[in-house]
């Protein structure tokens, strides 16, 4: 399968991959921010981003793990001679 209709799709992903990779700096900003902008003495907005945070990251991971693992998107990328 390859024509227009393929390389829609291999943007797309593309596109996709570059949110995930979006969406793990917020998540490692959101861990980070507390200390970084001085309110870790808040333990509770502290804690909230600690915990956010880290389902942000997992999250942005994981997707970005599993949309490289998708069967059929490696072969995407390579084009008929």
């Amino acid at each position: 399968m390859t024509g227009p209709k393929q390389e829609r799709r291999w943007d797309i992903m593309r596109n996709l991959l570059y949110l995930m990779v979006f969406q793990i700096l917020v998540g490692l900003w959101l861990m980070v921010s507390p200390f970084v902008l001085g309110y870790r003495e808040i333990t509770s907005i502290t804690t909230n981003n600690l915990i956010f945070g880290a389902i942000v990251l997992i999250l942005g991971v994981g997707v970005a793990y599993y949309q490289k693992t998708l069967p059929g998107i490696e072969h995407a990328a390579k084009k008929p001679a």
